[in-house]
């Protein structure tokens, strides 16, 4: 993670991931208090559904790589529409402590965040960046 710059956006990919409670706790809570104090906006990427209803304002579920839900938070995780957000919801071992305090309009909307980003056209997805593809992958 890195605050140097002082960003607007920060992106926490999967920053709980292999800590026990104790220090998972600690982190959400120093994220958070960062956050606020920044006034920056951060985009947390979990599989653990019990740290984002403790951390998160908003969720977004995905299935394949797609958007198959999103809204507040508690919302989702009380009344999930879709089918694969039910599945997950359902398999928590506890129903997650929702996040109370959130804030009162979003800090920063995504799209200023990242303004100049364009998805990379899918033929430049190719091995070693070559822009070709050759040969078979059986």
């Amino acid at each position: 993670l890195s605050l140097v710059h002082g960003p607007k956006l920060l992106l926490a990919d999967e920053p709980t991931s292999a800590l026990d409670v104790i220090t998972q706790r600690g982190l959400l809570e120093l994220l958070s208090g960062l956050a606020r104090e920044q006034r920056m906006a951060t985009l947390f990427i979990s599989h653990d559904l019990l740290s984002v209803g403790a951390f998160c304002d908003r969720v977004a579920i995905l299935e394949k790589g797609e958007i198959v839900e999103e809204g507040q938070t508690a919302a989702v995780f009380e009344s999930p529409r879709h089918p694969y957000a039910r599945a997950l919801v359902s398999a928590l071992p506890a129903r997650p402590a929702i996040r109370t305090q959130s804030c009162p309009s979003p800090l920063l909307a995504l799209e200023t965040a990242v303004s100049s980003a364009s998805p990379c056209p899918p033929e430049s997805r190719t091995p070693q960046g070559s822009g070709t593809t050759s040969g078979s992958l059986e």
